[in-house]
Order: structure tokens, then C-alpha cells, then sequence
């Protein structure tokens, strides 16, 4: 299947300055340029979630008001890979610099104040490399960034979770929570790539009992903390997993913040960890409570925007039952 001529020919602008913002639209616009600008990462997100083969470019500001650009543009580098990253700043340090290389991928690092014809000749290159890219991910089911690439891997790690001894507490958890994150995404109607990522993430859960002995620690807490250590560990160092290594780190992470094991708040937070805690949430109701599957969605509500993502949560509740439960049948 071809690409769209219209497809990945969008610029999206993201920087809290207004007048900055303002300046840009104008200037991409004489240059016949599409180009939208918002003022805050979460929003960027939600640009780009709602239409994602629109956009080509994604030039983000590093210091936001809200958080840091980086972490928009790494989750571009991941679900979006055919979109140029273009990191904006007027003043880069040595550790930033190496995050926007290690894990954003930024292609593009331009400096403030910038000129016109820098600006103009980044930008077209920019949305030439996004075209042949989306093209290239189109084309070519085997490449680095498709679904096919992580099809590889779902059958060991299926094995892998089948046979879970329970040293995580439950024998067979990650496989349930797997499963489910999977139907999760899938009823949220998220991309391919993280539908599989939701799935793989979960089966993976467990893969740290290879490394974490139970009597090593006091507490479940302890126990459960070394184990998604060592499967992220794990899955880190295998070629094409390292999407699914960030996301068995981050399922801890709280909507509020408060969360381990970086305190990551909102949007921050991978959106495949989100459904993963999400998924964790409902598997765990389903072995400790005899509530109907029908309530379970509510009761997760009560910690909505805390513990969990509210919205995801909204949007869930407004689906069939049945394009996510089936993992519970018998």
C-alpha cells in the first residue's frame, strides 16, 4: 500500500513562548508551509495521537513551562518514527545533549536565535526525510520500526510467561496482564505497534525472576521492584526490545506522580505503560475481589487521575466489555 502525497507534509511547533509561537506560524506560513503550534508537550501528544501520519516534522522547544521536550520526542522516536525531531534550544547542556541523542534520536538540533534560511532549509529537508521514511516503514513490513519486528519475539515470550514459577506472586500474572494490555490498546484503538508493545511489556513482567532471588528481599514491594528491574535489564541489550525494556520500567509510574521509579507525572508517563498499569489493575481486582467484570472499570475510577489515567480510563468505559474481558472467560 502507498503513502498518501498529502501524508507526513505537517509541521508541529511546540513551545511555550506565544510570541515565539506566533512568529513561526507566520514565517513557515509565507513559506507555503503547513505548520500548527502549541504551547505544551501534553498537547503535542494529543496532536499528534489524534492524526499521526499528518505530521513530518516535530519541532519542540527543550525547556517547556510543563516538563521538558524530551520526553515528546522520544515517544515520537518510538511510535512515531517517521516524523524528523528537531530539538530547539538556546542553550544545551552536555547531559541533555546526550538524552536528545541516546533516547529522543533527535535528528536536528537547532539553536536560538535561528535564521530564516536556517529555519526554511531545516524544515524542507525535514519533511523530505519524514515522507521517504513513513513510505519506507509502509513499504517494507520487515523494517526496523514495524510490527513484523516484534512479532519475532511474541512466541518466546509467550513461552517464557506461560512458565512464570510465581516468584512475583501470582504463577502466570504477566501472561494475563499481557493478554489484557493487549485487548486494552486494542479497544482504545491505538496503533499496531503499540498494541504489540502493550502486549510484549506485559509478558515480559516477570522475566526478572531469572536474575532476583525472593529471599533477597523483605517485602513484596522490594520483590516485585528488583524484578521488572531485571526484566527491563533483560530486555534492554536485545536489538529491536528496547521500546518494551522503557515500558516494563515505567508501568509503576502514577498519573499523579507519585509513583517509581521516577516519579514520571501524566503524559510524561509512555502511553503503553499507562494501559499496562491499567491492564496490572484489573488482573489483580479479578484474583482478589468476586466484584462483576462489569464494575471493575468503575472501581479502578475511584484512583482515576491519581493512580490511573482518567482519560484512558473514560474511553474504556464507553467500549464493549467484550473487546477487552476476554481474557477472564474460563
Amino acid at each position: 500500500m502507498g503513502v498518501d502525497v498529502r501524508a507526513a507534509e505537517r509541521i508541529l511547533f511546540v513551545d511555550d513562548e506565544d510570541k515565539l509561537r506566533d512568529v513561526v506560524l507566520r514565517q513557515v506560513g509565507r513559506w507555503g508551509m503547513d505548520c500548527m503550534a502549541v504551547a505544551t508537550a501534553e498537547e503535542g501528544l494529543e496532536v499528534l495521537e489524534a492524526d499521526p501520519e499528518a505530521f513530518g516534522v516535530l519541532l519542540v522547544d527543550l525547556h517547556l513551562e510543563e516538563g521538558t521536550g524530551l520526553d515528546l520526542l522520544a515517544h515520537s522516536a518510538c511510535c512515531f518514527p517517521w516524523v524528523s525531531r528537531v530539538l530547539v534550544s538556546g542553550n544545551i547542556g552536555v547531559e541533555d545533549a546526550v538524552d536528545a541523542v541516546n533516547r529522543a534520536r533527535v535528528h536536528r538540533v537547532l539553536g536560538k536565535p535561528w535564521s530564516g534560511s536556517v529555519l526554511r532549509e531545516t524544515l524542507r529537508r525535514s519533511l523530505e526525510r519524514a515522507y521517504l521514511g513513513l513510505l519506507t516503514t509502509r513499504e517494507r513490513p520487515g523494517g526496523r520500526f514495524a510490527a513484523r519486528s516484534l512479532d519475532l519475539f511474541r512466541p518466546l515470550l509467550l513461552r517464557l510467561a506461560e512458565a512464570g514459577d510465581g516468584k512475583a506472586g501470582r504463577p502466570g500474572e504477566s501472561l494475563r496482564i499481557g493478554l489484557l494490555a493487549r485487548g486494552l490498546a486494542e479497544a482504545l484503538d491505538l496503533p499496531e505497534r503499540q498494541r504489540d508493545i502493550s502486549e510484549l511489556a506485559g509478558l515480559s513482567l516477570e522475566l526478572g525472576q531469572m536474575l532476583a532471588a525472593p529471599e533477597d528481599h523483605e517485602d513484596t514491594i522490594s520483590l516485585e521492584s528488583a524484578l521488572r528491574g531485571g526484566s527491563a535489564r533483560l530486555l534492554s541489550g536485545v536489538p529491536g526490545l528496547e521500546d518494551v525494556a522503557e515500558v516494563v520500567t515505567q508501568y509503576p509510574e502514577r498519573f499523579d506522580g507519585l509513583g517509581h521509579p521516577k516519579g514520571l507525572h501524566g503524559r510524561a508517563i509512555r502511553l503503553e505503560a499507562r494501559v499496562l498499569h491499567i491492564a496490572r489493575g484489573l488482573v489483580r481486582l479479578a484474583e482478589a475481589s468476586n466484584l462483576p467484570v462489569e464494575s471493575w472499570l468503575a472501581h479502578l475510577e475511584l484512583g482515576a487521575g491519581a493512580q490511573y489515567d482518567p482519560e484512558l480510563l473514560a474511553r474504556l468505559r464507553s467500549q464493549p466489555i467484550a473487546s477487552w474481558a476476554g481474557v477472564f472467560s474460563p
